[in-house]
């Protein structure tokens, strides 16, 4: 079988989206939304277009009156999915990972914006997915605080 980047993107997704509604299994649905979402970004890249994480880096920078680099905000705002994928960083295998619901429902959805840019127009799957998220906002990031 073989499938094209955006198909692979398509069922990551989608069954991230599976994962972390039905099944409330935060960890595999990161690891999956954070495959799709570093695929589309490389995708955006070729193409000269912006991944959502460029578009949140000037708005970081405001809201918390910082000089952060690019480079330095997507590193961090990636340090779960990469550890998830690589485990190079803490090979130790005691270290913990915090894995949340919040910091998944991150994830998922910036694969959704990814895959939207890349793909013209979002599955029906993930227009539920993404009513479902706004939906429960509060509940999914209340346990976040201001910082």
């Amino acid at each position: 079988m073989i499938l094209t980047k955006i198909e692979l993107a398509r069922l990551q997704i989608e069954k991230a989206i599976s994962l972390f509604i039905d099944e409330k299994d935060y960890v595999c649905s990161l690891t999956l939304a954070g495959a799709a979402e570093e695929m589309l970004g490389n995708m955006l890249r070729t193409q000269g277009k912006d991944n959502v994480l460029a578009d949140l880096h000037p708005w970081f920078k405001d809201k918390y009156k910082s000089e952060i680099s690019f480079s330095d905000l997507a590193k961090g705002a990636n340090v779960i999915r990469d550890e998830l994928k690589h485990g190079h960083e803490n090979p130790d295998p005691a270290h913990g990972v915090e894995i949340s619901k919040p910091i998944a429902a991150q994830m998922l959805m910036r694969a959704l914006v990814n895959y939207t840019r890349v793909a013209g127009s979002p599955t029906e799957s993930m227009i539920h997915a993404k009513q479902w998220l706004d939906s429960h906002y509060k509940e999914i990031f209340g346990e976040w605080t201001e910082t």
